[in-house]
Parts: C-alpha cells; sequence; structure tokens
C-alpha cells in the first residue's frame, strides 16, 4: 500500500510512518522503494516506533548512498524508539562518511551502546575530513554539507 502511495507521488518531500507497527521487513522494503525512485526529492523521511532494525539500516543505507541531485536528497532520518543496535549503527555509518545532504539523524532510545557511538563518530569525522580535502564549498545551496545533529 504504501508502495502504491509513493508511486503516485512523485513529488513527495516528507515522508512520516512513526508511531505504527510497519516492522523491520516492512520499513526496509519502504526505504528500498525509496531509494529506487527515479527523482529523489523526500527530504525528510520519519520512522519512528516502527519495530525497525538491521534490514532497514541497510535499506536507509541504501538510500543515503544515493548521489544527491538537482531535484534534492534526503535530509533528516528519525530513527527513534527503534532496535537499532550496534550493527544496524555500523551500517549506516558506513554510507555517512561519504554522504554530503543528511543533515540531521535521530537515534535515541534505540540499543545503541558506546561501540556504536565510536564507529558513528569515526564516520562523521572520515565524512568532514572528505569535505575538506576536497576544497568544495563548506554550504551547498545554503546548506552543510555535512551531518549537522545527531542524537543519539
Amino acid at each position: 500500500l504504501l508502495q502504491g502511495c509513493l508511486e503516485q507521488s512523485p513529488g513527495l518531500r516528507e515522508l512520516d510512518c512513526s508511531s505504527n507497527s510497519l516492522g523491520d521487513a516492512a520499513a526496509a522494503q519502504l526505504a528500498t522503494s525509496i531509494a529506487h525512485r527515479q527523482e529523489q526529492v523526500l527530504t525528510s523521511l520519519a520512522l519512528r516506533q516502527a519495530g525497525c532494525g538491521r534490514q532497514t539500516a541497510e535499506a536507509c543505507r541504501t538510500i543515503l548512498q544515493r548521489p544527491a541531485d538537482a531535484t534534492g536528497a534526503l535530509q533528516e532520518l528519525h530513527l527513534e524508539d527503534n532496535a537499532f543496535d550496534d550493527i544496524a549503527v555500523e551500517t549506516l555509518s558506513e554510507a555517512l562518511a561519504c554522504n554530503s545532504t543528511l543533515q540531521v539523524l535521530r537515534l535515541a532510545r534505540n540499543q545503541v551502546t558506546s561501540v556504536g557511538a565510536s564507529v558513528l563518530a569515526a564516520s562523521l569525522e572520515q565524512q568532514l575530513r572528505s569535505i575538506a580535502a576536497s576544497d568544495a564549498a563548506p554550504l551547498v545551496s545554503g546548506r552543510p554539507r555535512c551531518l549537522v545533529e545527531v542524537d543519539l
């Protein structure tokens, strides 16, 4: 049903599927559909309290690895109150190291320990080094080129 809505709403900019019982497999399927859309105009995805875990993290990694285009890219990802653990955060972190569009990542009230937090911090450091080494402007269309708000 949600995939059909995505297909019928090519200009959708924000999607909030929070506080439902999607579960990890369905949330991952939704995120995969978003990642494979022809034009990426979605700027905000919220999956709070949706039963998300490692499968969803894999699909969100695909969204974050997608190159930004002229129509837009994901800027906010809200994943609070789910079952994301250190492995899921490591999966997301792999994509964050080279992502230049995500500005807000919310992972509060998950199962992330200091191990996952350290992996996330290392990928953000790598992201900043990449931006510094590229001689690219720190702002793109008035937006920062790096993650500026993290909530663990």
